[in-house]
């Protein structure tokens, strides 16, 4: 105010002005202020305190040595000369932009082209303009996770304080708690100020579904069907555990509209058309903007992921916004796989600007993983200057009156813009001899200047140029040793043009003013000298308390002490793990590991921690491997049955089933309960589980001895065995290992562990199928989930009721728990199950008629499990995909499925990939080729003895289907009768699997109607057909009664006019079955 006579901030706000902006020089309101006062005055009232000098910083701007060695020339930023065109191609992005475009313009060229200042010149145009610009810059050295967009996050969240509370709201993104994970600066908005309505912006989940169920939290899933009786028996009920500590005094009460159902088995009807399924109400819903209690590590980084990508979709609506990263080649790949996936199509309405080195393009971890990434940009290479450019900026930068000076600048410079600011330095330098430009190299213009330093100021440059990044000016100060002399060492690089002084986070910090010069530093320092720099930054960082592991790891390496280094580089990377830096974590293990020398209780443990963080990428080869490692540095025991137990479930994720039982086999091994070997001891086994269980549900005992950690370790073990050999081996080989969980954790007070024993019983029960007593366990997994406060348990025991209830053909009510099941398995991170969910959820949703909805979903559940490494839910997400949307998948996507499946030598998702294709040709009309596929898959599941699923059961009926559509193709008696042997004889193994899997008897009744009437068999022919209608009614599946309909319709319709009638109201709205119609053959002749 004394300066120019007024505020800097001014205005109806000028407290949120403040906020906003910084105040321009004051000597553009009033020219003619001394510029040291000018400078100082901008600087004090920088928005960033840690920007504001203080002390000795305060001295060097207005010291009289500092001002009679910075030229008044040095003092501007450098001008930007023949760049004109590069500048258009920028401009016109940004343009885009504003049309709504997100736009990527990536400026290559060798170092010192001047990419960094046209990015300056550019952006400080935008910022006129009134764009919000978030700068951000890598160093090669820099250990921090996400360095590519550290800087960025910094400008976000000022500009997020500058914004009223209200306009914050407006913009942040559902999930946020996950983004404060992610970049811990973002944590301090993770918390909404005011409540507010969710925002369900996933594209997984069915937007409809989610808000009704949200909105009805505490409704019921369905009304009570009519009871026919009660159920009054005394025995002790299948699922019923006797325990003290979990045994209600009074029945647990489920509201259902308006009327309490008691959750007592015995006080609910037998059977299992009368009962109501348990509420999925609001005691454990999770709000979207806070973080769960227990969630999947990398399932929160996505959604992190996912909620920073919509908070800039957010700004950017509010102003033009660019995002600007110098020096990308030195960034990290977990920032290039964040940016990829915040920029993915279709991309958000801003400009990624960025900058990196083309000599380093081949070797960048961060290109080589961004670039490909990017289907569109726009890369701008830029080369030297053309001589008229060089020259022009020559003579801006020396001073000469003949203008010789500049033109030997420019000539020796050959348009390298940085060597020619260096060398016009250099023959401007006031503190001696004029000097000629010829000949010289930017290494040797250092050299000449580092020789001008005094001795303190050289010190300080070497400590600066060892750091080989910013570095704290405190620590750069002790590890130089310089004292009270650091000022005047500080004015003498900064006004040489050899350092750059900065804020970041409360902290002043320096860096070479270019990689260049910190090269040329280097390259004069011997082997020695290096080392003892390294080891003096490090006493220097400790001292000053900051604690940077990974850089102290990386110094005491290269002084020369890399065994000190190890406990630094872990430290580094359990901290990269909980910011979800997967990759930066696995780096510092890996460079742990490769320094050695542990003892062996250390080596296992590492590389446990190292396997875990390779899970999280999907790198489950490479984390099977490092199991495999730790392994063998143990012997039989519980410690490697744990291991073995985690190598199965990698082997698990990664598909490999076969390894994955074999190493749950071994793990049982080390815990002294072998598995069964030949198939009379395995009977036997059985017979003996089977027992087992009988007295438990006859003749209950009350456990009171609580389970150890190996007995609970073996339960586990059992569990996920089980689930193997579901999926390669089945019959007597699953119920062994499922038993044996289910009567372990029955001898036992309640435990997460029986809990999810009871849910994976009542799934195996309604394969029987025995629906109730499945519904019965199932919802005895919920009561013991639910009182222990298992949550996860909790959401996984409702996917279990939803798949019994889809077996059971209560498919309204399967579709809203599995939708519901699956938010909830999301939210506490476990993806694979959520995925499964999702896919029952589809499959509800087909047999309703909502075919569309159900093609949606499985499609984006099949992309997204590829992505991830699910190929169970790939497999089965393509099977539904190709069934829902009528055979319309590219079959590219279908070989994609078999090859994966057969490079892992997965059995399960081999058959639904061989399902699909068979799908896919009987919705091409190729009836006969379709035949083929679906009788080679019926062959390799017969080889293979996978257990029949829900889908799986299927196979035989479309193998009906195709071989009956062949017929009515064939073009000769021989072929046709042929083809109906074929079907006929495929057609009764059908109608036998429908004993077990009942939904799809509708299909199997109407190809045994259609192959009568091809017999001339018409009576027989309309009883079966009436008889698919039927079923298909009561068990509302609506595109399965269409299509009877209209099969009815043909063959009867001329003599019935209530079937012909039906026959065209279902033609008429053959959208219910237009899938079906593809797949099956219109009827219509």
């Amino acid at each position: 105010e004394a300066l120019t006579g007024r505020l800097p901030h001014a205005g109806d706000d000028p407290v949120r002005d403040k906020l906003r902006r910084d105040p321009g020089p004051p000597s553009a309101v009033a020219p003619g202020i001394p510029v040291d006062l000018d400078r100082l005055c901008q600087a004090l009232l920088a928005r960033d305190p840690a920007l504001r000098p203080e002390g000795p910083a305060i001295l060097d701007l207005l010291c009289g040595d500092s001002e009679r060695t910075l030229p008044p020339r040095n003092r501007t930023e450098t001008p930007l000369l023949g760049r004109d065109a590069e500048l258009r191609r920028i401009t016109n992005a940004m343009r885009t932009v504003g049309r709504g475009e997100g736009q990527v313009v990536l400026v290559t060229g060798r170092s010192g082209i001047g990419k960094s200042v046209m990015m300056r010149h550019f952006l400080a145009r935008q910022r006129r303009d009134g764009a919000v610009v978030l700068t951000g810059r890598c160093y090669e050295q820099e250990s921090v996770p996400y360095k590519a967009l550290d800087a960025v996050m910094d400008a976000i969240c000022q500009h997020l304080a500058g914004m009223s509370s209200d306009e914050r709201e407006e913009v942040m993104p559902r999930h946020r708690w996950a983004l404060g994970r992610l970049f811990p600066v973002l944590a301090q908005f993770s918390t909404p100020a005011t409540p507010r309505s969710p925002r369900d912006t996933d594209p997984r989940l069915p937007t409809d579904s989610v808000q009704e169920i949200r909105q009805r939290q505490t409704i019921p899933v369905t009304q009570p069907r009519q009871e026919s009786g009660r159920h009054e028996s005394g025995r002790h009920e299948p699922g019923r555990h006797e325990s003290g500590p979990l045994q209600l005094a009074t029945p647990v009460m489920r509201f259902t509209a308006g009327a309490a159902i008691s959750s007592d088995p015995r006080l609910v009807d037998p059977g299992f058309a009368s009962r109501s399924t348990v509420v999925v109400g609001a005691p454990t819903t999770v709000d979207a903007d806070q973080e769960p209690l227990s969630a999947d590590p990398a399932r929160i980084r996505r959604q992190g992921v996912a909620a920073l990508r919509q908070l800039l979709e957010a700004l950017a609506r509010h102003s033009p916004l660019i995002i600007a990263i110098d020096d990308m080649q030195w960034g990290d790949v977990d920032s290039a796989q964040v940016l990829a996936e915040v920029l993915a199509p279709p991309q958000p309405p801003l400009l990624l600007l960025g900058a990196y080195r083309s000599e380093d393009e081949i070797t960048s971890d961060f290109l080589r993983h961004f670039l490909p990434a990017q289907p569109s940009h726009d890369v701008i290479e830029l080369h030297a200057l053309e001589p008229a450019a060089a020259l022009a900026l020559a003579s801006s930068l020396v001073s000469s009156p003949t203008g010789a000076g500049a033109a030997e600048v420019a000539a020796e410079a050959k348009g390298d813009p940085f060597l020619l600011v260096e060398l016009a330095r250099h023959v401007s330098n006031r503190q001696g001899p004029k000097l000629s430009a010829r000949g010289l190299t930017v290494e040797a213009v250092v050299r000449s200047r580092i020789q001008q330093l005094d001795p303190p100021a050289r010190r300080l440059l070497e400590a600066i140029s060892v750091a080989a990044g910013p570095i704290a000016r405190t620590v750069a100060r002790r590890a130089a040793d310089i004292g009270a002399e650091e000022s005047t060492a500080m004015v003498q690089l900064r006004a040489a043009h050899l350092l750059r002084v900065k804020g970041t986070r409360g902290v002043e910090v320096i860096e070479t003013y270019h990689d260049r010069i910190r090269d040329a530093v280097i390259e004069q320092l011997d082997t020695g000298s290096r080392r003892a720099w390294h080891l003096q930054l490090v006493e220097a960082m400790q001292a000053e308390g900051h604690l940077d592991h990974e850089r102290i790891g990386k110094h005491l390496e290269a002084g020369g002490r890399p065994a000190q280094a190890v406990p630094h580089y872990i430290e580094a990377a359990e901290a990269s793990s909980r910011t979800l830096a997967f990759d930066r974590a696995a780096d510092l293990y890996r460079r742990a590991l490769a320094i050695g020398s542990f003892p062996s209780e250390g080596e296992v443990a590492l590389r446990n921690e190292y396997a875990e963080v390779l899970m999280r990428q999907g790198r489950f080869d490479e984390a099977a491997g490092e199991l495999q490692r730790a392994r063998e540095r143990l012997g039989p025991g519980v410690d490697r049955a744990r291991l073995y137990h985690k190598l199965g479930e990698v082997e698990l994720g990664r598909g490999d089933v076969p390894a994955a039982a074999a190493a749950l086999e071994n793990a049982l091994a080390d815990l002294g309960q072998p598995v069964p070997r030949g198939r009379s001891h395995l009977l036997l086994s059985n017979l003996r589980e089977i027992a087992v269980q009988l007295r438990h549900t006859y003749f209950p005992v009350r456990p009171a001895r609580p389970a150890l950690e190996t007995e609970r370790l073996a339960m586990r073990v059992y569990s996920r065995l089980a689930h193997a050999y579901y999926f390669s081996r089945g019959g007597l080989q699953v119920y062994w290992p499922h038993l044996r969980e289910l009567n372990a954790a029955e001898r036992h007070p309640p435990t997460p562990e029986l809990g999810r024993a009871y849910a994976g019983h009542g799934r195996i029960l309604s394969v029987l199928p025995w629906f109730r007593r499945g519904l019965t366990y199932v919802d005895r997994s919920l009561e013991i989930q639910r009182r222990l406060g298992d949550r996860w348990g909790e959401a996984q025991a409702l996917h279990q009721q939803g798949v019994v209830l889809y077996a059971a053909s209560r498919f309204a009510e399967a579709a809203r728990v599995s939708t519901v099941a699956a938010e909830r398995l999301e939210q506490m991170g476990d993806a694979a199950e959520a995925h499964d969910a999702l896919l029952h959820a589809a499959m509800a949703m087909l047999q309703l008629g909502r075919s569309a909805e159900a093609t949606g979903i499985s499609r984006r559940v099949h992309e997204e499990a590829l992505d991830t490494g699910d190929m169970f839910a790939a497999a089965k997400g393509l099977v539904l995909w190709t069934l829902a949307s009528g055979g319309r998948v590219a079959s590219m996507m279908i070989r994609i499925q078999l090859d994966i499946a057969a490079q892992i030598d997965q059995h399960y998702s081999m058959l639904l990939a061989m399902l699909a294709d068979g799908l896919r040709l009987l919705g091409a009309q190729r009836p006969g080729d379709a035949a083929a596929v679906l009788d080679q898959a019926d062959a390799e599941r017969r080889n293979t003895g996978v257990m029949s699923t829900e889908l799986l059961a299927d196979l035989d009926t479309w193998r009906t289907t195709a071989w009956r559509r062949a017929a009515e193709q064939a073009l000769d008696s021989r072929a046709r009768d042929e083809a109906l042997a074929s079907a006929r004889r495929h057609l009764r193994r059908a109608l036998w699997n429908t004993a077990r899997f009942r939904n799809g008897l509708p299909h199997a009744l109407r190809e045994a109607g259609r192959l009568s009437a091809l017999a001339g068999h018409r009576r027989r022919a309309r009883v079966l057909l009436d008889s698919s209608l039927s079923l298909a009614l009561k068990h509302e599946q609506a595109e399965q009664a269409a299509m009877t309909r209209l099969v009815r319709g043909e063959l009867f319709g001329r003599e019935d006019p209530v079937v012909a009638a039906e026959a065209r109201a279902a033609r008429e709205g053959r959208c219910a079955c237009a899938s079906l119609l593809r797949l099956e053959g219109d009827p219509a002749p």
